[in-house]
């Protein structure tokens, strides 16, 4: 009988992950044009991902720089607005509103029966919000406190009444916000506060929670009991609005006897342009004397302003006269309308025209404040309109988020077609390393690292695809602002979220085919041709 031999069964291989990565180079290198395949359709994907969220997040932060050079540009409009306009008592809601800071005062809001009540004041003012539920008064702001001091008000009740318009501004801006449908279902055909007044009713407001139970997509900014609690003290904030109307008007009317004494009743930009900084501070000295916070600096910024419009309405004055407007043919051959020759007036012929009125840096500095009041307009024009009372979206709005959703599926279906077919043909590969010790898992890993590869590889060159595409639209449309404007930081965290995509993309693709790939039997692919 033949002696038995013993058969020499040794450790299984494991290869490490550094050899693993080199091995799957080494394939992808080999089978370039099937991976150029899979990596096309990662670099399509991210690119269109990567357009779709720089595009929303740099449009966002083009919006938000242009929206403030426009208030800088008001600043001086801005502040006399402030304090001589007649406000209504649905702007002050709005004003007050915008001033209270309800950073933390959510929770409070909502607290429910557990809150604190607040003690019943003796003024409109201080009845108007004290309701159950709505926690302690915080501190307040110093756009509040300025309202205390021009009203003669309790800061405390200010902040109060605030604390109301705020949650007024949130019901109002909700209810301009929902579609048409569902607002005649809500609330019929009521609008602002007329909302209001219709939900205070026992029986409509019963039909609206009842109709409101049924969209459940549509969600009141707070609980219906703090709705309910607002409703009930509505009456109140109206006459606590009525009130510190009345003692607003009363103090800049006060104020506005004053200043006109000081200006001997001449036209403001005009006097600003004309007087001495002595004058100027005893005009600002006025102002805060009755309340109104109005720093020096601010003062100048405005005087300057004042100062400007004050040239620009004369200079258009005198270009608008009948012996300037044939000189200005004479001179330079052309009858441009008037917003033209403001254009122009840094050139030295429309000097000759002005006279010795306007020196050189009058006529630059009117020319150009009117180009960076043009530029702007033409910003706020390029940019996208968003209906009011509909907040910002944060990254992509639903239109965007579908046509992401549409196109990742149709890659993910590309990806995985391109997979199956770069398998088909590694049939007798996957069998020879099965045939050499390779475990299903190696299998299962080595496809999934190539994937990831590509993902990296895809995703990183869809992403400067896209981030170019999204430049050059960018400059196309809204011009050298963007780069003022440009969301460093932001652009960063969306490159790399769309590059982490595009591999999660990829080897999610890839899960099915790898998952084939690592189950075959190795006899069965070696007979595949």
């Amino acid at each position: 009988m033949n002696p038995r031999s013993d058969i020499d069964v040794r450790p299984q291989v494991q290869l490490s992950l550094k050899k693993s990565l080199r091995f799957c180079l080494k394939g992808i290198a080999y089978r370039l044009f099937r991976s150029s395949l899979t990596l096309s359709v990662v670099v399509v994907a991210v690119a269109f991902f990567m357009v779709l969220l720089s595009e929303s997040v740099i449009v966002q932060s083009v919006g938000r720089g242009v929206h403030g050079q426009v208030l800088e540009m008001r600043e001086a409009d801005m502040l006399l607005s402030h304090l001589f306009h007649p406000h209504s008592t649905g702007a002050l809601s709005a004003k007050l509103a915008e001033a209270y800071d309800h950073a933390g005062q959510l929770q409070a809001v909502s607290g429910g029966p557990g809150g604190k009540k607040l003690e019943r004041p003796t003024s409109n003012v201080q009845s108007a919000f004290a309701l159950r539920g709505y926690g302690e008064t915080g501190s307040s702001t110093s756009k509040l406190q300025e309202v205390s001091r021009v009203t003669g008000l309790d800061a405390d009740a200010v902040e109060s009444l605030a604390r109301a318009c705020e949650l007024e501004q949130r019901y109002l801006r909700f209810f301009a916000g929902l579609a048409l449908g569902k607002r005649v279902i809500l609330v019929e055909k009521n609008k602002g506060r007329d909302v209001f007044a219709y939900l205070r009713d026992a029986r409509t407001w019963e039909q609206f929670l009842a109709d409101l139970a049924k969209m459940r997509s549509t969600r009141l900014p707070t609980d219906t009991g703090t709705l309910r609690r607002f409703l009930d003290s509505y009456p109140a904030t109206l006459d606590a609005l009525q009130d510190l109307r009345k003692r607003w008007l009363k103090s800049t009317a006060a104020m506005q006897a004053e200043l006109d004494a000081v200006t001997g009743g001449k036209d403001l930009a005009a006097w600003m342009a004309a007087s001495s900084d002595e004058k100027v501070e005893h005009w600002r000295q006025t102002v805060t004397a009755h309340g109104f916070s109005l720093d020096a600096g601010t003062m100048g910024r405005v005087r300057e302003s004042l100062t400007v419009t004050a040239w620009e309405t004369e200079i258009s004055r005198l270009l608008q006269t009948p012996e300037n407007r044939a000189e200005w043919k004479r001179i330079f051959l052309t009858t441009p309308v008037l917003e033209d020759k403001l254009m122009m007036l840094t050139d030295d012929r429309a000097g000759k025209i002005l006279g010795d009125a306007f020196d050189a840096a009058r006529r630059a500095a009117v020319s150009q404040r009117y180009a960076r009041r043009k530029h702007l307009r033409e910003l706020v024009a390029a940019l996208p309109l968003r209906k009011p009372g509909v907040p910002e979206p944060r990254f992509l709005d639903g239109k965007q988020m579908f046509l992401v959703t549409i196109s990742f599926l149709v890659c993910m279906v590309g990806i995985a077609n391109a997979m199956l077919m770069a398998i088909t043909e590694r049939f007798r590969e996957i069998a020879t390393m099965k045939c050499l010790g390779a475990t299903d898992s190696f299998i299962l890993k080595q496809f999934l690292i190539e994937a990831a590869i590509q993902g990296i590889v895809g995703g990183s060159l869809g992403m400067l695809i896209g981030l170019l595409i999204t430049m050059i639209k960018g400059v196309a449309t809204l011009g050298g602002t963007v780069f003022t404007f440009f969301p460093g930081l932001p652009v960063v965290w969306c490159g790399l979220f769309t590059v982490a995509v595009g591999v999660l993309l990829a080897m999610f693709a890839s899960i099915y085919p790898s998952w084939a790939a690592a189950r075959m039997a190795p006899m069965e692919a070696m007979r595949v041709e």
